[in-house]
């Protein structure tokens, strides 16, 4: 089994970076909290991207059972008390604490906690220069084309209008209000208008989104393409030109890379219409967003260029990539390093 010393790392750290490294841990991994008591990782939990403790639905091993239940995450103790966690009864029932730094105020904490070193080498990607693949690009992009097929695929349905808006609606609640704007759709198909006094009982989250993408900023936008999409009779063959005029730029080319291009694609080739398809799919490899997506731009900066970040593909190809290798830490086998190259 993995063994984590409790070595700390004195150089400065992100509770962000804490949160994204604690995810990728081994199962079977086992710490020492600072009661010397050992505690063995069964599930990290996933990253709450909403209000509330950090990690959700985590299962440790520890004083001869299994318990479930909230991680909080921390650089030192002290943030506990300076963000009034102690009072708010979402934080109620924490079963793990986890922090960088020793502190005068762990054990005040009353509860399990662990020091954590996100810089350990058993969670750091250990892609550099030297050992990137000659076809590194073309095999992301390859792994990005795999994804855009299976979009494709989820769309030649009869159930294609339904697909659309339900991947639509949660492509605006991107960040932790999927299920908000789900919700938001089947008031919509009741009838409901951006103006129904329903809508203010959603509860919107904030959390890591800028003001100006709040979700509420994007009703009427999403009302808007509801409203067209719903009285399509059947699937288009081709973009949407009247999309590119409901939302911002980059959103444009989230919904186009997701949705309507896959979505076009399905019906030319239920339509026989090779040539159209082919040219979707020359389009969707040149779709190209104003940012990149922030963990990627971390792990892969040293690798990809700012503009291979940006490419949507590439993207595509990197969440494949994530989901296939590096969320379980498969680096022994990491299809883009030099000694594997192409993807087989």
């Amino acid at each position: 089994m993995p063994w984590q010393s409790g070595y700390v790392s004195e150089s400065p750290i992100y509770e962000k970076s804490l949160v994204d490294a604690w995810i990728k841990v081994r199962k079977g991994t086992i710490f020492n909290d600072i009661n010397r008591q050992p505690i063995m990782i069964i599930n990290p939990g996933i990253v709450n991207k909403n209000e509330g403790p950090d990690i959700h639905d985590a299962i440790i091993f520890t004083e001869g059972k299994l318990i479930s239940g909230k991680i909080e995450v921390h650089i030192r103790a002290r943030d506990w008390f300076y963000h009034g966690h102690e009072s708010d009864p979402k934080y109620n029932n924490i079963i793990l604490h986890i922090t960088a730094f020793p502190d005068k105020a762990d054990r005040k904490l009353n509860n399990r906690l662990i020091y954590f070193n996100p810089k350990g080498e058993d969670l750091q990607c250990d892609l550099k220069m030297p050992n990137v693949g000659p076809s590194l690009e073309k095999s992301l992009i390859e792994f990005g084309l795999k994804r855009w097929s299976q979009k494709v695929h989820r769309y030649q349905s009869r159930n294609w209008k339904n697909r659309v808006l339900q991947d639509s609606f949660k492509l605006f609640g991107k960040g932790g209000n999927e299920n908000n704007f789900l919700h938001l759709l089947e008031l919509f198909q009741r009838g409901k208008t951006p103006d129904s006094p329903e809508l203010i009982n959603i509860q919107w989250h904030h959390r890591g989104i800028r003001p100006n993408a709040w979700p509420e900023n994007r009703i009427s936008n999403v009302y808007n393409l509801f409203q067209y999409i719903n009285i399509l009779i059947t699937p288009p063959a081709e973009v949407l030109l009247k999309l590119k005029s409901m939302v911002n730029l980059n959103l444009y080319v989230e919904l186009t890379g997701n949705i309507f291009n896959p979505l076009a694609a399905s019906t030319c080739l239920n339509q026989r219409d090779f040539n159209s398809y082919k040219k979707l799919k020359e389009e969707w490899l040149n779709l190209k967003l104003g940012y990149s997506y922030g963990r990627f731009q971390k792990q892969f900066s040293g690798v990809l260029s700012t503009s291979q970040l940006k490419t949507f593909s590439i993207l595509q190809g990197l969440i494949v990539l994530e989901e296939s290798f590096c969320n379980d830490k498969h680096c022994i086998i990491c299809p883009v390093k030099r000694s594997y190259g192409n993807l087989g």
